[in-house]
């Protein structure tokens, strides 16, 4: 059965849920997917290189809508000589380097149903970004000009790496350059460092979708290919089993359970199928694993009907379209390999063919191994390459199938041919793929395309041009009609071979892809990346070729021993695969439903379509196997799962109907994340535009001040001095009936500006950058419904930075107001709670005054921050003038105001003379007087701070020492 995964999951159900309420059952075309790994299968329209946006279309029609317009499109990074810009991103693309496994992925999520094959993907209707790595998350998510920004910043120092910095996005008048992605799946394991993934993944849920976040969908892995078996996952970087997003609570892993379709009596035609499902045997485990999807029984695509259908690469796969296929009757069963088949030509060996009801049980694939022309007929009696289980003859039940009568599907390489003009013996192809002479010649069967039995069978003795794709044929073609418009003719090639050698299989003491040499790029003419070949010389095994490159050839799946000799033989020449497997197919199932959980509900955030997902799995194998997860530090904390199934298998009815429910049913537990602009004693209210956001929820105090009372609700202003190192505190509160999820951060800036009631719209003000800068990113621990708790931020070293962040304006002897912003990230609730426009408008946002005390010194030429000032004058008996200046006092703390000075020797802390600059009444003065006046203060000049209560006060003075024997102290005191 081609869709049997669709059956498992209730992916038929969940579609009816989406169509009864919003007439739609395939997702919307609004919500786009990531796909990261690697190029799909692209193809030109004409000769540009690069091919811009307009000269490259995807090759599978699946790929399509139905009206033709693309749905599946690139992102690409391009080098440049620029640095500045030497990841821009753009849309056209320098190589086609196409992925028979990225292919098959984006198959998976949104491929269309294909009217003859009847394979479709999970969310037919949801487009697809495809992009060659997981840094270009980042681009995928539109969120890259935070990115770059946050990465330079101090807080993310350790994972700072030039490969971010990009120069943002290009072609923005292409409309797709201005889609972002929703879910980005990630069907292999992220060779990057733990710090950039993890960078990565706060970018994106704390930017992705406007602030609700993009969710990263990873499969767990499929074990050790040396061994076949899974592998526990692991946060440390010396194990096997290492993965970097294990250490992550915000990626969604999957792993793979493992469906036996046959293991009971045949399973029957009903909505709720009979199988057993357990793990997988090649699929990574372990306790952060979040949940599992279906998918074949191996990691090595060798068995039929149990296995992932998808599309793939053209002439890649065991399954045609009607036009790759030919059609012929069974006319007899011979024996459990052996089939008669009625009035069919172009039969030739390793071809697939597809035997019962492609939308039932009864239903299998099988390869002819052996063609035999029966004398006098048309009919031709074909071995199978293995028995066939479930369609010889079944009777049981009431349940009644034979093979006899019914129509068995074919997949022929069906290449178009022109008669060479002057030549009877001559064809042009389109191209030469399957084509090779190497043992002298190649049978062929050549018809034209209205009259499938009136071909010739000949063979291909020369290729004439290669660069034209004309060939020679044995017989005289003159027969055949020269109609190439209206009966053009069909050329079906014989399998082509290769002897190939093992040259490589272990590298740096673990498995990776086998590599295989021949002795001349001849030999393995007519190959192509993608394609499905039978390897032989031993045991027998498929396998699928990725890499081409000159004499050396690299395949999937197919582990050999070092110099391990083998045949390489073409199979199929299909569009669409029935052997795509392992937790990289399992992966995609689960991203497809995320994208049509997003067509229910666009306003959930990326750790709510988590939850919804793990949520409403089935507990396959018995819910006694799972247990709770209390432990509120692990990654599944409040959640029953299993080491091998996460917390089930996905169940897309069930998750589908939640995320309908989430923001309507009153009885759906969920968290409701808040920080409070403002209190009217236990309520948060609203603030209007016209009005101040002065958040009761943030506060600050020196860092020395080990007292945890939170602040008076009528003190308005936190008055931190730069010279001491200073908390912030924020309260974080979930007014929800659900204890919040781990995936939520907490990030911490401070902005200044000089906007009255400034609204700083995210995202433009919600990143590091000249007038804002990035405190501190913090997960926030687990909340339970109705409660708060408060996050403690230690803030040190200010005074260093105070004067590059926040200039002086020597004119005004002010700077701009300072705020401290407060994100929780991402926003959880309806459009109307997480507008982004104003920080009024959005409960995740907030933020909070602040005056700041800041002392300096300045000649003129430069200020020198900090409380405690070391001058130096100069050598002899020098006069240099200084001004003192002292920011955002309160005005009522002046009157207890002291300036210590005070000379010592050099090079020791030995006092010679101490002397106090203070105010007595409204006379400033120095008691006592210093000897020679070594020290004079002009009258102080007093302007307002940033606030009515607060005072910048500026002391002139002036400086008459010997450096070469004294050095001069000052000290602010009693402030």
């Amino acid at each position: 059965m081609r869709n049997w995964h669709h059956k498992v999951i209730k992916l038929d159900r969940a579609r009816d849920l989406l169509l009864s309420k919003y007439i739609n059952k395939y997702g919307y075309s609004n919500v786009y997917i990531g796909v990261i790994e690697g190029q799909i299968e692209f193809q030109a329209t004409n000769s540009s290189n690069p091919l811009t946006i307009n000269d490259y279309t995807p090759a599978h029609g699946s790929f399509s809508d139905i009206s033709g317009n693309r749905k599946v499109f690139t992102r690409s990074s391009v080098i440049s000589t620029d640095p500045k810009y030497n990841k821009q991103f753009t849309q056209n693309i320098s190589t086609l380097s196409p992925s028979m496994h990225t292919t098959c992925v984006t198959g998976i999520i949104s491929g269309n149903e294909d009217s003859s094959t009847l394979i479709d993907g999970i969310s037919p209707n949801i487009r697809v970004i495809n992009s060659n790595n997981f840094e270009d998350g980042l681009f995928l998510a539109l969120i890259n000009p935070f990115s770059n920004n946050n990465i330079l910043s101090p807080f993310f120092a350790s994972a700072k790496d030039n490969d971010f910095i990009n120069g943002g996005a290009s072609n923005t008048s292409d409309s797709y350059s201005n889609n972002f992605t929703s879910v980005i799946n990630c069907s292999f394991n992220i060779p990057l460092t733990s710090t950039k993934v993890d960078f990565i993944l706060k970018e994106l849920f704390a930017y992705g979708r406007n602030g609700r976040g993009t969710l990263v969908v990873v499969s767990a892995g499929n074990g050790d290919d040396s061994t076949g078996r899974g592998l526990e996952i692991s946060e440390t970087v010396t194990d096997s089993g290492y993965r970097t997003t294990a250490f992550s609570n915000k990626s969604l892993i999957v792993a793979a359970s493992k469906v036996i379709l046959d293991s009971n009596d045949l399973p029957s035609y009903i909505n709720n199928p009979v199988f057993d499902e357990s793990k997988a045997d090649y699929s990574n485990y372990g306790k952060r694993v979040d949940l599992c999807a279906p998918s074949g029984p191996d990691s090595n695509p060798s068995k039929d009907d149990i296995n992932i259908y998808s599309p793939t690469m053209l002439n890649c796969g065991n399954i045609g379209t009607d036009k790759q296929s030919f059609f012929t009757k069974i006319n007899q069963v011979v024996s459990n390999t052996k089939l008669i088949l009625e009035n069919v030509k172009g039969i030739f060996k390793g071809q697939s063919i597809e035997l019962g009801d492609s939308n039932s049980y009864f239903h299998e694939l099988r390869y002819i191994n052996k063609v035999d022309k029966i004398t006098g007929t048309n009919n031709v009696e074909v071995t199978l390459d293995t028995p066939i289980k479930f369609t010889k003859d079944f009777n049981k039940n009431g349940v009644q199938f034979s093979l006899v009568g019914t129509n068995a599907r074919i997949v022929a390489l069906k290449k178009n041919a022109t008669k060479h003009t002057g030549s009877n013996y001559q064809l042009t192809l389109k191209d030469l793929r399957g084509i090779n002479l190497r043992t002298g010649s190649q049978k062929v069967y050549i018809y034209p395309k209205n009259s499938e039995l009136t071909g010739i069978d000949t063979e291909i003795t020369t290729i004439v041009d290669e660069n034209t794709y004309r060939i020679e044929v044995r017989d005289n073609l003159s027969a055949l009609p020269n109609d190439p418009i209206n009966n053009p003719l069909i050329l079906v090639p014989d399998q082509i071979k290769a002897s190939i050698k093992c040259i490589n299989y272990y590298k740096n003491t673990k498995p990776t892809s086998p590599y295989y040499s021949v002795t001349s790029v001849n030999d393995i003419a007519g190959f192509f990346v993608g394609q499905e070949v039978l390897l032989s010389g031993g045991t027998n095994r498929i396998a699928f070729i990725t890499k081409i490159d000159g004499t050396t050839i690299t395949m999937s799946h197919s582990p050999s021993p070092i110099d391990d000799k083998l045949t390489m033989t073409s199979l199929a020449y299909g569009d669409f695969t029935s052997r795509f497997t392992g937790t990289s197919a399992a992966t995609p199932i689960v991203s497809g439903l995320a994208g049509l959980i997003l067509s229910a509900n666009n306003d959930l955030n990326a750790a709510e379509i988590k939850h919804i997902l793990k949520e409403t799995t089935d507990k396959i194998t018995g819910a006694s196997n799972y247990s709770l997860v209390n432990n509120d530090t692990k990654y599944n904390y409040s959640y029953t799962t299993n080491d091998r199934f996460g917390t089930g298998r996905i169940n897309a009815e069930a998750a589908v109907q939640l995320a309908i429910d989430w923001h309507t049913s009153t009885t759906v537990q969920k968290p409701k994340m808040e920080i409070a602009d403002r209190l009217n004693g236990l309520i948060l209210e609203s603030v209007l535009e016209t009005e101040p956001v002065d958040s009761p929820d943030i506060w600050i105090k020196s860092l020395a001040d080990n007292t945890t009372q939170e602040p008076s609700p009528t003190q308005l202003f936190n008055n931190p001095n730069t010279s001491v190192d200073q908390k912030i505190y924020i309260k974080v509160r979930n007014s929800g009936n659900k204890a919040s999820f781990k995936e939520c951060d907490l990030r911490v800036y401070i902005a200044f500006t000089d906007d009255e009631n400034p609204a700083f719209p995210f995202p433009s003000k919600w990143y590091d950058q000249a007038d804002v800068k990035l405190l501190a990113v913090k997960e926030i621990p687990i909340i339970q419904g109705g409660s708060s708790t408060t996050i403690g931020i230690e803030w040190k070293d200010i005074a260093s930075k105070w004067n590059m962040w926040n200039n002086l304006d020597t004119a005004t002897t002010k700077r701009k107001n300072a705020y401290l912003l407060a994100h929780i990230a991402p926003f959880d609730g309806n459009s109307n709670e997480v507008r982004n426009t104003n920080i009024r408008f959005n409960k995740q946002l907030s933020c909070k005054p602040i005056i700041v005390s800041h002392n300096s010194v300045t000649d003129g030429s430069a200020f020198l921050p900090g409380k405690k000032l070391d001058l130096t004058v100069g050598a002899q008996s020098v006069q240099k003038k200084f001004h003192l200046l002292m920011e955002n006092v309160l005005t009522t703390n002046l009157s207890s105001f002291k300036i210590r000075a005070r000379t010592t020797k050099n090079n020791s802390n030995k006092t010679v003379e101490e002397v106090f600059y203070e105010k007595t009444g409204n006379t400033w003065s120095l008691q006592p007087s210093p000897t020679d006046n070594w020290i004079a203060f002009d009258q102080p000049i007093e302007t307002p701070g940033n606030h009515p209560e607060y005072t910048n006060i500026k002391f002139p003075h002036t400086i008459n020492v010997d450096n070469t024997k004294l050095e001069v102290k000052l000290e602010i005191v009693n402030i």
